[in-house]
């Protein structure tokens, strides 16, 4: 597993395709299903979710990754920048992240988008990066 970004408190890593079983957990969870925007249909769907992942990686150098708890090792969620919209046009870049519910109301959220915020206008020189917070996700 290649480090993508680090903070304090957690590691996260460039997505591959042994995260798969970890990403079904996550994209099946009810708890986070209702904080999507697009809600994975199957284990089929989430594959060709990750392996887009993985691709704009490579094209880009930047992507969303998979989190793990430092402390524990523990896989906790998904997060990171893409690119908006499929096509190579769209000049906007999204942060998003979504962690599995034990992990919430720790402030894990808050530390991994400051440090994709920071690593996205820094290292790799975006010029806007956007969030959506869906309304009944109050604490973000």
């Amino acid at each position: 597993m290649k480090l993508l970004l680090e903070t304090s408190r957690l590691i996260v890593n460039q997505a591959s395709e042994s995260d798969l079983e970890n990403y079904i957990k996550l994209y099946m969870s009810e708890d986070v299903r209702r904080l999507m925007y697009t809600r994975a249909r199957d284990a089929a769907q989430v594959t060709e979710w990750l392996k887009a992942s993985i691709e704009h990686q490579s094209q880009y150098g930047f992507s969303v990754g998979t989190v793990f708890e430092k402390s524990s090792g523990d896989f906790i969620g998904r997060a990171g920048l893409a690119h908006i919209g499929k096509d190579a046009d769209v000049d906007e870049v999204e942060v998003d992240c979504y962690l599995l519910k034990p992990y919430w109301r720790k402030g894990y959220g808050e530390e991994l988008l400051q440090a994709f915020f920071e690593c996205g206008f820094t290292t790799h020189r975006i010029n806007k990066i956007v969030a959506t917070v869906y309304p009944i996700n109050t604490p973000a």
